[in-house]
């Protein structure tokens, strides 16, 4: 399976070659494109040069985190790692451009390194192992790639999957492609579900069930501001006895809508 999975990529990568001569002709693109093709040119070769300076002789932990989701469900466990295993080098890998600011943002003073997950092709995916040379691959929550864990598997670093989640919709497409997904899914040393429903959906797509186990969701052990901080934030916001409404986790185009319903809401208040 893996093969003709390898196949349908040349044969897309052989359609789109004028897509990403285009891509690579931008500078805007450029950097990350060839960092994510783990090729040693430009921005990319002083990224993977940077990554495993003076990580000699010391563990290393490869965090993949989708976007800024999973980067947020990251923050905890990163913490918790550089807290226990200050000499570990930690290398952490985001697939999207806003996910990767957020991971600067929150987590670059304890991670070494933050950069651009490579493209599932197995020539990039073999660069960032033999750059990071892992001792572990931990990924968080969601965006399996064969190539990925097929090369790690190959090489015996140990996986782990955190934080692990499966809804209706995606349970139902994992099933009816059980063929390509549950090789995948066996491949992991671990998964830690946020659930039990989601050690039994897991199960059912024919992973063993030692080597699940229910965790719960990292989101929950994130920090909480203290409570002096929490009193100074609120009387900025907003004077005594004024309601404060925040509306967290919003897509593009939802805040005509929210400040639509507020708008009636406050239609309301005057009447």
């Amino acid at each position: 399976m893996l093969f003709v999975y390898n196949l349908l990529i040349c044969v897309l990568g052989v359609i789109l070659l004028p897509v990403l001569l285009v891509v690579l002709s931008r500078a805007k693109y450029r950097g990350r494109t060839l960092e994510r093709l783990g090729l040693p040119l430009g921005k990319g070769q002083h990224a993977f040069a940077e990554a495993v300076k003076g990580t000699a002789n010391r563990p290393v932990i490869w965090i993949h985190a989708l976007s800024v989701g999973e980067v947020t469900s990251a923050v905890p466990l990163v913490k918790a790692l550089r807290a226990d295993m200050a000499d570990t080098v930690i290398v952490l890998t985001v697939a999207t451009s806003s996910g990767k600011k957020i991971a600067e943002t929150l987590l670059q003073p304890y991670v070494q390194r933050i950069l651009s997950s490579p493209f599932d092709l197995r020539f990039a995916v073999r660069r960032y192992i033999t750059a990071f040379q892992p001792d572990i691959f931990i990924q968080v929550e969601t965006d399996f790639w064969s190539n990925w864990l097929s090369l790690l598997q190959k090489q015996g670093v140990p996986t782990m999957l955190v934080n692990g989640r499966i809804s209706e919709k995606s349970f139902a497409a994992y099933r009816r492609f059980a063929f390509f997904f549950q090789p995948m899914f066996c491949s992991f040393d671990l998964l830690s579900m946020q659930t039990e429903e989601d050690c039994r959906k897991i199960t059912m797509l024919g992973v063993p069930a030692d080597k699940v186990i229910a965790l719960g969701n990292l989101k929950y052990d994130m920090e909480r501001p203290a409570e002096t901080e929490k009193k100074f934030v609120l009387s900025q916001l907003a004077e005594q006895g004024r309601f404060i409404w925040v509306c967290g986790s919003t897509h593009p185009g939802e805040e005509k809508y929210i400040f639509s319903a507020v708008a009636q809401l406050l239609a309301r208040q005057d009447q």
